[in-house]
């Protein structure tokens, strides 16, 4: 019995990821969403050359900004990811630049609504 479960946890389990990589892949996922929006509510029928030219301009900024790292756009989720880094990894100096980095980026994006962000970094300063 303890072989056929084994199995199964490797056949459907999941490798959990990071924090960061999950809201990473969300940010992506948030703006392919907002991508197809615009198509949608377009105002004229379909023209599918456009739709192309849109989608490899879109592949394009998507990969520019991950390697500009600058691909979460969405405050929220640098809250997510320095609120994780605060719990858990807060102690060591490298981890501390990690999230106080992304409670920065949040403030950037949207500094009238990330009073989370604030939050966060208020809790460093005082770990």
């Amino acid at each position: 019995m303890t072989k056929l479960k084994e199995n199964v946890k490797r056949k459907f389990g999941r490798n959990h990821s990071s924090v960061l990589e999950s809201n990473l892949i969300l940010s992506i996922e948030e703006r392919w969403g907002f991508f197809l929006h615009k198509i949608d509510n377009e105002e004229s029928s379909i023209n599918i050359n456009k739709i192309y030219r849109d989608y490899e301009k879109f592949e394009k900024e998507i990969i520019d900004d991950y390697r500009k790292d600058c691909v979460i756009k969405n405050p929220y989720y640098h809250i997510k990811i320095g609120n994780d880094l605060v719990i858990n990894d807060s102690l060591l100096s490298e981890i501390y630049e990690k999230a106080m980095k992304h409670f920065d980026r949040a403030i950037e994006l949207d500094e009238k609504h990330t009073a989370g962000a604030f939050f966060g970094k208020g809790w460093l300063l005082l770990k």
